[in-house]
């Protein structure tokens, strides 16, 4: 680690302004590393990991069926102080000579005394057990820095959930040093992040990648053999890692948020993970506003989320049986479907319309696939991690009905959506001269449109919006928002807005009264506007994960 630099991935960075252009990031860090101090011992971090949020334009809920959505990081992050536990002396009973106490735990605590300190076994074989913890996104990452590395190919991950799916990575860690007992590292943690919590924005992904890249820091300062990882292979194994907390995602989050760019959202495809830069017309602000309701994926992950990725790989299986592909069992993602039928997506949606079923249930389905039991259509192969097969078993188990024809009509169409987007920012390349007013209205007013239908398909087809967000999206697009939908996984969580940058502060303005006001909301955005600031802001696209080390 002492060769990092600004070539590595992450880049590492030995000054702030690498990353940051205000004075308060030096006020943040020096806060942190002053309670760092005051937390553990006097002790000073050894460096610094930080992980932007995230923002998704448009694209929701087809990550997971392989394609392609468009979002951008946010300066809304989370940053992690660490240091790797020395070793230290201390007096035995038997005698007065001194012995070496090595920790064999990482310390965890949180600038925000509403998340209580914890401490976490170093063996990232240690199951992640027992009600959900804010610690659990940190030993996510943990366990997956040590424990999942990329093959040949550079897009399939191994996981170790056992001694028969032990890794490369597990086999050529040199755990000859002090600080490294039995595959781990022990570490003293300080977080500190100003994501909205459960709010869309992707506040637990950011702590995967922290935590992820933070331990594999660790293990290159302790000289344990690590692999280089290029950008993609580092989002992947973040993504592969957050399953180990009971979440079916399919990548966005982890990918923008080690990706991202500054100025610049990202159109992110997958298998493998590539990107492509997206600048939005210039006269034109992304706002983001909270609806209040919080949008927890992994707590309601059995009712919602999950859910909706079983109904669609059932509904990628009822496809390809309905067109006669042979190995239709094997059909995981709509998008598999669609490369099998070279098939546009225009056409997949009507043979989606045409073909599958509104609603069924698990005695009507099981019929329909000549099955004894649904969960004889999931394959679990080697690549499957326990915690994804035990997520398919329990949706399984606590659903009553699958609808199967709206979640791939919504798939299909906010794909096409995603690359409509991204061709009409491509194109006001064409209507951009030195003054900048003389963009096109009907660019912006087209991008606006593409998230209003977003979000009555994510409403109407894949039902993850809620009352707070129908509502909110309503609010915006009446005070003079070009576009409004949800952002994230829905059923809370905050709305992404295209507004005009010269309406952006009478926007937020009036937001404030027509919204939060009047949906009594007055207890945490308060007349003066103190508060305000945290729930509703102007957010521009700010560069992914780094290191500082000063």
């Amino acid at each position: 680690m002492e060769h990092a630099s600004v070539d590595s991935v992450p880049p590492c960075f030995n000054s702030l302004a690498s990353v940051y252009d205000d004075d308060e990031s030096k006020s943040k860090y020096s806060k942190l590393e002053k309670i760092f101090k005051e937390t553990f011992s006097n002790n000073v971090p050894d460096f610094y990991v930080r992980a932007p949020g995230r923002v998704n334009l448009i694209g929701e809920h087809i990550d997971y069926e392989g394609y392609s959505v468009l979002p951008m990081a946010i300066a809304r992050e989370l940053v992690l102080a660490v240091s790797i536990c020395n070793s230290s002396p201390s007096s035995t009973t038997s005698s007065s000579s001194a012995t070496t106490t090595i920790s064999k735990s990482i310390s965890l605590a949180n600038i925000d005394p509403s998340f209580t300190p914890t401490t976490i076994p170093i063996d990232p074989n240690a199951n992640i057990v027992g009600p959900l913890h804010w610690s659990h996104y940190f030993r996510c990452g943990y366990k997956g820095a040590w424990l999942l590395s990329p093959d040949d190919n550079d897009t399939a991950i191994k996981s170790a959930d056992n001694d028969s799916k032990k890794t490369k990575r597990q086999n050529k860690v040199d755990c000859n040093d002090n600080h490294i007992i039995n595959k781990g590292i022990a570490m003293n943690v300080l977080v500190h992040g100003d994501i909205p919590l459960a709010s869309g924005l992707s506040s637990s992904s950011a702590l995967v990648v922290a935590s992820t890249v933070a331990t594999r820091t660790a293990m290159f300062m302790m000289k344990a053999d690590v692999s280089n990882l290029s950008g993609p292979q580092l989002a992947d194994l973040c993504r592969k890692a957050e399953d180990y907390i009971g979440t079916m995602g399919g990548g966005m989050d982890q990918a923008i948020s080690v990706l991202g760019e500054k100025g610049i959202a990202r159109l992110i495809h997958f298998n493998p993970v590539r990107t492509e830069p997206v600048k939005l017309p210039a006269n034109v602000v992304v706002v983001i506003a909270d609806s209040l309701t919080k949008a927890e994926k992994a707590k309601d992950a059995k009712l919602y989320y999950n859910k909706r990725v079983v109904e669609c790989m059932l509904a990628a299986k009822g496809l390809s049986k309905v067109m006669g592909i042979r190995n239709w069992k094997q059909m995981t993602t709509l998008r598999q479907v669609q490369d099998k039928l070279n098939k546009t997506l225009q056409e997949m949606q009507s043979l989606a319309e045409q073909h599958l079923i509104q609603v069924g249930t698990e005695e009507s389905l099981c019929k329909f696939f000549d099955v004894n039991n649904l969960i004889d259509l999931f394959q679990m192969d080697d690549e499957s991690t326990t915690s994804v097969a035990n997520s398919i078993h329990d949706v399984l188990k606590n659903a009553k009905e699958y609808k199967l024809r709206p979640r791939a009509v919504h798939v299909y169409s906010e794909a096409n959506r995603v690359y409509a987007f991204h061709q009409v920012c491509a194109s006001g390349s064409n209507y951009k001269n030195k003054d900048r007013e003389s963009v096109s209205p009907s660019i912006e007013e087209t991008l606006g449109k593409l998230m209003n239908q977003s979000q009555i398909s994510c409403r109407d087809l894949y039902e993850c919006s809620s009352i707070e967000l129908d509502l909110l999206t309503d609010t915006c697009r009446a005070l003079g928002a070009l576009g409004s939908r949800l952002t994230g996984a829905g059923w809370g969580g905050s709305t992404v807005s295209l507004v005009r940058d010269n309406q952006v502060d009478e926007f937020i303005h009036n937001l404030k009264i027509e919204y939060y006001a009047k949906a009594n909301k007055g207890k945490i955005v308060d007349d003066n506007a103190t508060n305000l600031h945290k729930v509703v802001f102007a957010c521009k696209a700010m560069t992914g994960t780094s290191i500082f080390r000063f």
